[in-house]
């Protein structure tokens, strides 16, 4: 189980869901950046991204949802969230089907 997963699926339901970019004016965001927002709160959540979280390496969320997408980097993220998803529940149906994953194939 993981609580950011779980948190970035409340995150994509209360502000919406996008593709194309991260994080928009309006505040809805794609997975990854429903796993960041949720991740960094004061700062990504905000629409900031301070330079040691980007270089910290990516948070275990972010690793986590790769697994379950069975993807390798987080360009695949965004492509699933692209090509793959059609709506606001579908993003927060794969959120949560990924905080409950549990590595099994």
């Amino acid at each position: 189980m993981d609580d950011i997963l779980y948190e970035a699926a409340r995150i994509i339901d209360e502000r919406g869901w996008c593709q194309g970019v991260g994080r928009r004016d309006d505040g809805s965001v794609c997975l990854y950046g429903a796993v960041m927002s949720a991740a960094y709160p004061e700062t990504y959540g905000r629409g900031i991204m301070r330079i040691e979280e980007m270089w910290n390496g990516d948070p275990p969320a972010i690793q986590r949802l790769r697994a379950f997408l069975g993807s390798s980097s987080n360009v695949d993220i965004f492509l699933h969230n692209d090509t793959i998803l059609s709506s606001r529940e579908d993003a927060v149906k794969t959120l949560m089907e990924a905080a409950e994953y549990g590595g099994e194939e």
